[in-house]
């Protein structure tokens, strides 16, 4: 007799904190979730379950149109939260987040977002002596950083295509970057980004190693050129170094961000 009202209780409690949760608005809920400190939401709509975060200021990026969308079983056994992106200034696409390590060191798998270069390089630095159009796709399997934001572990790649880049240095020309395709594997010590970059203009193969918290940089690999450059890039091209027997000219830069 005990025994049949325990569990009738514990089932009645069980499910009138499901329904709590099922039926409460997400604005209310979100009150209690424990965000980066660089990160703020507003105008958050929907329940638990499936709901929208109209804006996200995460550091000096704002994002728009984020939704979301939870399933019972989907958080019991693999802690995932399904974020869906349709910021049609910057990025469209979707990710997995892990719902219960949001403040401690937010993990982000499945990135699939595609955007303009246009608008997103300028958000990593103002200052960069170029520009770049074209396009880009991510395919990042893991990614998880810090609570300050700091990089802790990353993995997957990126593809640009289209990509035109033009730089004070090079006044008259637009040069023809093609299609660059990236594999990034790292850690908060060190990111290694393989580079396979190929154009009517150029071919470009080799690495970029990121450390110290992303501050160093070292660039190596081989450039050659294709086809009849224009005089400008020519000349440029022959103050980074001289073409080996293959045509292809070693590249080896580094220094601090």
């Amino acid at each position: 007799m005990i025994k049949r009202i325990v569990f009738r209780t514990l089932f009645i409690i069980f499910f009138f904190v499901f329904f709590v949760l099922y039926l409460a608005p997400a604005n209310k809920l979100f009150a209690f979730v424990s965000l980066p400190k660089d990160i703020k939401v507003y105008d958050v709509r929907g329940s638990l379950w499936k709901g929208k975060i109209s804006t996200m200021d995460a550091s000096n990026v704002r994002i728009n149109n984020i939704n979301w969308k939870l399933n019972f079983f989907t958080v019991l056994f693999t802690k995932g939260l399904s974020l869906k992106v349709n910021d049609p200034r910057l990025v469209r696409g979707s990710m997995g987040v892990n719902a219960f390590s949001l403040a401690d060191k937010p993990h982000f798998s499945s990135i699939q977002l595609n955007g303009d270069l246009e608008n997103i390089v300028p958000l990593i630095d103002k200052n960069l002596p170029f520009s770049l159009t074209g396009s880009v796709g991510t395919n990042i399997s893991d990614l998880v950083i810090s609570s300050k934001g700091s990089l802790v572990n990353i993995n997957g790649s990126v593809v640009a295509r289209n990509v035109i880049l033009t730089t004070p240095f090079l006044p008259d020309v637009s040069v023809d970057l093609g299609k660059i395709e990236l594999s990034v594997q790292g850690n908060q010590k060190s990111v290694v980004l393989k580079i396979d970059q190929n154009s009517e203009m150029l071919r470009f193969t080799g690495k970029l190693e990121l450390s110290e918290n992303m501050t160093v940089y070292k660039l190596t690999g081989n450039l050659k050129p294709k086809g009849d450059l224009p005089s400008q890039l020519a000349m440029f091209m022959g103050t980074i170094g001289t073409p080996n027997a293959e045509g292809s000219i070693p590249v080896s830069f580094q220094g601090n961000f």
